[in-house]
């Protein structure tokens, strides 16, 4: 997926400062770190980015393979995360592969989440490389307070994921021949999809009325 420096850009003015200030500018890509840095300075903050990564860099990369990056779980609420990270779920993950888009998605799922007043916070494993002589990676998973967890979810859907789903269906409408096209059914690839927001919009009904609660 093409990404677009402008909606980035957007991203980042929609943070507040508290939320500028917690993106860690060594996940973020060349492109992605320079309107960061742009954004950082609008709002005079360069000093305090420029300390924070001198403090980081001070911190020796102690971390383990396999285990979890020091800067995953700081937060301004405490060195172990925020207050609600021991009931935090996990909304997404993304493979951090070298030369790979993630980092962009990454930036952009948590500016979608902050921009929406969704808190959320990132761990970082470090995976060995699968096999010798390549590369390390690494996983992302991006966690948010459980009750919020399907607002998250959703609305990482519609901002950020379903544009990348929307062009693997592309791709793959594409390569398949005019026969093949024709022979798909729109309601019946799409039932899933239908059928589960149904299902979930009945539970919440049910729900709701056991409580005796009106909306």
């Amino acid at each position: 997926m093409r990404i677009d420096p402008e909606e980035i850009r957007r991203r980042f003015a929609a943070m507040d400062d508290d939320g500028l200030l917690d993106v860690n500018p060594d996940e973020l890509s060349e492109l992605a770190r320079g309107i960061y840095e742009e954004e950082c300075a609008r709002r005079g903050f360069d000093e305090e980015v420029e300390e924070d990564a001198t403090l980081d860099a001070g911190d020796g990369g102690g971390d383990e393979p396999g285990g979890e990056s020091v800067m995953d779980l700081e937060d301004e609420d405490g060195e172990d995360g925020p207050a609600w990270a021991e009931d935090a779920v996990c909304v997404c993950t993304f493979a951090a592969a070298p030369g790979s888009g993630a980092l962009d998605d990454i930036v952009k799922a948590r500016a979608v989440l902050l921009a929406a007043a969704i808190p959320c916070f990132s761990t970082t494993v470090e995976l060995p490389p699968a096999r010798e002589g390549h590369p390390p990676s690494s996983e992302v998973s991006i966690f948010v307070p459980g009750p919020l967890h399907l607002h998250a979810a959703a609305i990482l859907d519609r901002d950020l994921l379903n544009a990348n789903h929307e062009e693997e269906w592309r791709l793959h409408f594409e390569a398949i021949s005019d026969e093949q096209l024709l022979a798909l059914r729109p309601d019946l690839f799409t039932a899933g999809l239908v059928d589960r927001a149904a299902r979930m919009k009945r539970v919440y009904a049910g729900e709701v009325a056991r409580r005796g609660l009106n909306r």
